[in-house]
C-alpha cells in the first residue's frame, strides 16, 4: 500500500487530494496546526479512529516551519509521495504579515525539501505553486505563459518563487511549456541546456535522444517522478 504525506490537508486542495488518494487505496497522512478551535471541518468525514483495525487516514500535529517535528513525522511514516500544499495563501493578508508569510511559504518549503532529501529521496514530491509568481510580468503580446519571467508583486508571490526555485534546484528539473523533464541520472549542464531548448520547441523525441525522460504534464502528480504546479495554468 502506498503512503502519502500531505501538508495543507485541512485546506480546500488538501481535502480534495486526500479524498482522491483514499479512494485510490492510499494510506494518507497529514499535518494540522494545534488550535483551540476546530479547524478540520473539511476533512471530518474522512476521519478514522486510529485505534480501529487498518485505518487509512491519519492526522499529526505539526507545522511547516518545525524542522524537527517534520523530520520525526516523515521518519515515522516513510511516505512514497509527498504533496506540499501548505502555505499562508491569502495574498492581501501577506502584506500585513510579510515575515510570517516568508517563514511559512519559503522557509517551510526549504525545511520540507531538506527532510525529503535526507529521509526519502526516492519518494515523489509535489510542490504547489501559484500564478502570483508571475505578478506583473507579461510577454510582448500581453499574455502570460509558463515561460514568462517571474516578477512577483506581493510577499506571497515572492515566497512562492523562493519555494519554486529551491524545488527546481534540489531536483535539477527543467520545466517547459507542456513537458516536464525528469532527471533519472546526473547530466552535464550542456545536456540540460540542449534538452531545455529541445523541449521548449516541442521536440520531445530530440530531448529523449539526449537521455531525458520527458513526460507530458498531467494533473495527477502520482504519475510522475516529480512535478510542479504553476498555478494550475495549462498552455496548449
Amino acid at each position: 500500500m502506498k503512503k502519502a504525506f500531505v501538508t495543507g490537508i485541512t485546506g480546500q486542495d488538501g481535502y480534495y487530494l486526500a479524498d482522491l488518494l483514499l479512494k485510490k487505496g492510499y494510506e494518507v497522512h497529514g499535518i494540522k496546526r494545534r488550535s483551540s478551535s476546530f479547524n478540520t471541518d473539511r476533512i471530518n468525514h474522512l476521519y478514522q479512529d486510529p485505534h480501529l483495525d487498518n485505518p487509512k487516514f491519519f492526522l499529526h500535529y505539526g507545522d511547516m516551519t518545525d524542522s524537527s517535528g517534520n523530520l520525526r513525522i516523515i521518519q515515522q511514516i516513510k511516505p512514497d509521495e509527498i504533496y506540499n500544499l501548505g502555505a499562508m495563501s491569502d495574498v492581501r493578508v501577506s502584506f500585513d504579515m510579510p515575515s510570517f508569510t516568508i517563514q511559512t511559504n519559503a522557509l517551510g518549503v526549504l525545511i520540507m525539501l531538506e527532510v525529503y532529501r535526507t529521509l526519502c529521496p526516492d519518494a515523489k514530491f509535489y510542490q504547489a505553486s501559484s500564478s502570483e509568481m508571475f505578478g506583473s510580468s507579461v510577454d510582448d503580446d500581453g499574455y502570460q505563459r509558463e515561460t514568462t519571467p517571474f516578477n512577483p508583486v506581493s510577499p506571497y508571490g515572492c515566497s512562492k518563487v523562493f519555494g519554486y526555485n529551491k524545488y527546481i534546484e534540489l531536483n535539477a528539473l527543467t520545466i517547459a511549456t507542456i513537458a516536464i523533464a525528469v532527471i533519472s541520472a546526473t547530466y552535464s549542464s550542456e545536456v540540460l541546456r540542449a534538452s531545455y531548448l529541445a523541449i521548449s520547441k516541442g521536440q520531445i523525441e530530440a530531448a529523449r535522444a539526449l537521455g531525458m525522460n520527458c513526460l507530458l504534464y498531467t494533473s495527477d502528480a502520482a504519475d510522475e517522478r516529480s512535478s510542479v504546479d504553476l498555478g494550475g495554468r495549462r498552455i496548449i
